[in-house]
């Protein structure tokens, strides 16, 4: 089971104030209020088939099974116990009496509203709800008297600390990680101005071609690959710019002399157009030995599909060809949605096999990087 981080609450049952001669919870239900992302620690769960409990011990009901390179966010610590957010698949109960419906979505009509880990109010109180209190209902128990609910942010559980690695303030994770995330979406936007640049640049060169080889003025084309040399980030762009405007120098040169001629042989005509020709194809010919040795090798290519929210999936994407899934793919550094139904190359990444239970399908692709096709 995989946990969303931003939404997570601890799957419990619940009852509302008619409930209050219920038994009380062994120990103290968790705070109500939300937890803010500055009070948070950021953790990476060790190992496979880790129990998270509601509460701080083993005699607590088991909410959720946690997987190997889960996250989690640290509230607290209590005995041989961190105290989680509870995490998104977590089991959450609700009475529907307490419930205004409207299809997912419901609305609390009560207060201090009982969460409970089942459907039935002889566990203990784990959370509440407050009148106006929005909820996502997820499904609903056989009797029709309690719905089961994505639990709420300020509900908690609890995990072993032996299976948890502590990597850091989660705020200021969080915070890296968008200002990566930003500067990544900078980075590309240039790139995309740079292409517009370069093919408004080439669009300049094709009318000049138009003209007469002695009125063709290149100013304005010279002048913009020479801006995107010097605005790039990317070397070999900015290589090729420079290389492209030292081109059409030379064109502007040839022009100029061949304006400043008053009467022209045909020899010398020839000759010029044959001069002009031959650093043409000159270009040309440089251009491709360029294009073919700069050519990415890649491990595959087809079209990004979304998974679905199935059980112990093997990936959060897979790449496609011709209806036949490739590989399941899976990223730590790219954020694979930006990619859907988009068809790829995957240029880097490491090839693993396919988790338990996954064996007889694709491999998975941990991607580092990969490149839109047109």
């Amino acid at each position: 089971m995989r946990f969303a981080l931003l939404s997570t609450a601890l799957a419990l049952g619940l009852s509302g104030p008619a409930l209050a001669e219920d038994p009380e919870p062994a120990s103290p239900p968790p705070a109500q209020e939300a937890t803010a992302d500055e009070n948070l620690t950021l953790g990476e769960v060790t190992a496979s088939n880790v129990n998270v409990r509601a509460g701080n011990s083993m005699n607590h009901r088991i909410v959720c099974v946690a997987s190997k390179g889960d996250q989690v966010l640290i509230a607290g610590e209590s005995g041989d116990f961190f105290k989680i957010l509870a995490p998104k698949g977590s089991a959450c109960w609700v009475g529907t009496q307490f419930v205004e419906r409207k299809g997912d979505e419901g609305t609390i009509t009560g207060h201090n509203v009982n969460l409970r880990p089942t459907p039935d109010t002889s566990h203990p109180v784990i959370g509440q709800l407050q009148e106006g209190d929005t909820v996502r209902i997820v499904s609903q128990d056989s009797l029709g008297t309690w719905f089961r609910i994505e639990p709420p942010r300020a509900v908690f559980a609890f995990i072993s600390k032996k299976f948890v690695a502590v990597k850091g303030d989660y705020a200021k994770i969080k915070s890296e990680e968008a200002r990566k995330e930003s500067e990544k979406i900078a980075a590309e936007e240039t790139a995309k101005a740079h292409l517009t640049a370069w093919a408004e640049a080439e669009a300049l060169i094709k009318a000049q071609a138009e003209a007469d080889p002695a009125e063709r003025d290149y100013t304005e084309s010279i002048a913009a690959f020479e801006a995107i040399a010097e605005t790039t980030a990317d070397p070999k762009t900015a290589e090729r710019a420079k290389e492209k405007a030292e081109y059409l120098k030379g064109l502007q040169e040839l022009a100029g002399l061949i304006k400043s001629l008053d009467e022209t042989s045909k020899i010398e005509k020839e000759e010029r157009d044959r001069r002009i020709a031959e650093l043409e194809q000159r270009w040309q010919a440089e251009q491709a030995k360029k294009a073919v040795k700069a050519e990415k090798k890649y491990i595959v290519q087809g079209w990004v599909e979304d998974v679905g929210s199935i059980w112990g999936r093997p990936g959060t994407h897979k790449v496609v060809e011709a209806g036949v899934v490739l590989y399941y793919l899976k990223s730590d550094t790219l954020d694979l949605r930006r990619y859907w139904h988009n068809r790829v190359r995957i240029i880097k990444g490491t090839i693993k096999d396919a988790p338990e239970g996954w064996e007889d399908g694709p491999k998975v692709i941990e991607v580092e990087e990969l490149e839109v096709l047109e």
